[in-house]
C-alpha cells in the first residue's frame, strides 16, 4: 500500500474519530438549515459585503476547505504517478486554477441575476428545510458505517 491508502490504513482509529466529528458537523448543519427554514423572510436582511479584503477572505476560505484539499489529494494520487514529468504537475495546477476561477465566476454571475434571486426568495424555506432533512438523513448512515468499521478493526486487532 502506498499514498493515501497507506495513511488511512495506518491511522484507522483517527479516521473513525474524524467520521464522528463529520457526523456531528452534519447534525449542526441540519440544525442551522431547520432554524433558517423557520425564519420568516421578513426577518432576513440582505446586506452587501463591504471591506477591502474580500478577495483575500474568499481565498482563505477556499484554500482552507479540507474537503476540497482531500478531494484533490485523492485525484492527484490516483492519476498522477511518481514518474510523471514536472511539467504535468505545473499543467495540472494551472488548469485546475483556471477551472476554479471560471467556475466561481459562473456561479457568481448565474446566482446574482434577478430571476434566480427572486426564485430563491420564494423557495428559500423549502430549500433550507430540504437541506435540513438531507443532512439529518446523512448522519445516521455515517454512524452505522463507523460502527461496522469499528467492529471490523476490533476483530482484526484481536485476531
Amino acid at each position: 500500500m502506498t499514498g493515501l491508502t497507506a495513511l488511512v490504513a495506518a491511522y484507522a482509529e483517527a479516521m473513525i474519530v474524524l467520521k464522528v466529528f463529520g457526523a456531528a458537523y452534519l447534525l449542526w448543519l441540519a440544525y442551522k438549515a431547520f432554524r433558517s427554514a423557520c425564519t420568516p423572510a421578513a426577518n432576513i436582511i440582505a446586506t452587501a459585503a463591504k471591506g477591502e479584503n474580500l478577495y483575500w477572505r474568499g481565498l482563505l476560505i477556499q484554500m482552507t476547505n479540507p474537503k476540497a484539499a482531500l478531494h484533490w489529494i485523492a485525484i492527484v494520487g490516483i492519476g498522477f504517478g511518481a514518474e510523471a514529468p514536472f511539467w504535468i504537475g505545473i499543467a495540472l495546477v494551472v488548469s485546475t486554477t483556471a477551472l476554479s476561477i471560471l467556475g466561481h465566476l459562473a456561479y457568481a454571475l448565474a446566482f446574482s441575476t434577478a430571476p434566480v434571486v427572486a426564485f430563491y426568495r420564494r423557495s428559500r424555506r423549502w430549500i433550507e428545510a430540504s437541506l435540513g432533512v438531507f443532512f439529518s438523513v446523512s448522519r445516521p448512515s455515517r454512524l452505522r458505517r463507523i460502527k461496522l468499521k469499528t467492529r471490523i478493526i476490533t476483530l482484526v486487532i484481536y485476531i
